[in-house]
């Protein structure tokens, strides 16, 4: 999880995860690159925490992930 971190606040990933509410597999653009979020916050993620927080880009909102629903990332 630590690499995805890393990925993300250098830019944007696609993550691919099975949305809790509706069971079926999704793909966002997210980010936590400072570029894309000139308005917000920015926190220090634990890579051991069981969710990830992101900010979606298709959206312009925070969505929170659990690690374990994450298909892959790219």
């Amino acid at each position: 999880m630590e690499k995805l971190l890393q990925a993300l606040n250098q830019g944007t990933v696609f993550i691919e995860f099975t949305s809790l509410n509706s069971g079926k597999i999704r793909t966002l653009p997210c980010t936590l690159s400072k570029e894309y979020l000139v308005n917000h916050n920015t926190m220090k993620q634990d890579p051991k925490n069981d969710t990830i927080l992101v900010f979606r880009l298709d959206k312009k909102s925070w969505e929170d992930i659990r690690v374990d629903s994450i298909q892959k990332w790219y």
